[in-house]
């Protein structure tokens, strides 16, 4: 990119596009850019017409979290419900109530971690279907699309917690 007696590349090509517009008739409107800048420009315009995407996604996000967490509270009320003759089954053989709570809380936990394992892991296929369908949509996508390392971990004690959370709620009365 340039040894210590010619300017680096991206200089030259700034120099070159300098010296056009000084070429250049100041009636036209045209004037020279570089290709850095104009991906830049390009870029930069892209982001400012999509910038209402992000929110929209966290917004669906926020309605995901909480329908999830609607259907997780329902479920293990089902199954409280459905393992009531179980539970009176151990306090009649001498369990405490906590080691029956326990019981409910060990389920959840079982629950939450392979429910979130499994919900990252489909995730990251129907990610991966999406990438792979776009290009023969005339849009490929180039950015990073594979889970961060930071993020696995987050979305398993996210859907661990919402269990953990939902599992020791009263079941409604029928």
């Amino acid at each position: 990119y340039g040894t210590p007696t010619t300017p680096p590349r991206d200089a030259r090509r700034q120099k070159l596009a300098d010296k056009i517009n000084k070429a250049l008739p100041r009636a036209d409107q045209a004037y020279a850019v570089t290709g850095d800048s104009m991906r830049a420009d390009a870029t930069k315009s892209t982001q400012d017409g999509l910038g209402f995407v992000q929110p929209l996604i966290l917004i669906f996000a926020v309605i995901a979290l909480f329908v999830g967490s609607f259907i997780i509270a329902n479920t293990f009320a089902m199954i409280v419900r459905e393992s009531m003759r179980g539970y009176a089954l151990l306090r009649s053989i001498g369990a405490s109530p906590s080691q029956v709570f326990a019981t409910v809380i060990v389920q959840a936990l079982v629950l939450g971690l392979t429910g979130s394992a499994l919900g990252i892991g489909l995730g990251w296929a129907m990610i991966r279907l999406i990438v792979s369908g776009l290009p023969h949509m005339g849009t490929p996508l180039t950015g990073a699309t594979n889970p961060t390392p930071s993020g696995m971990p987050a979305a398993m004690r996210g859907g661990t917690l919402v269990t953990l959370v939902g599992a020791p709620l009263p079941p409604p009365h029928p």
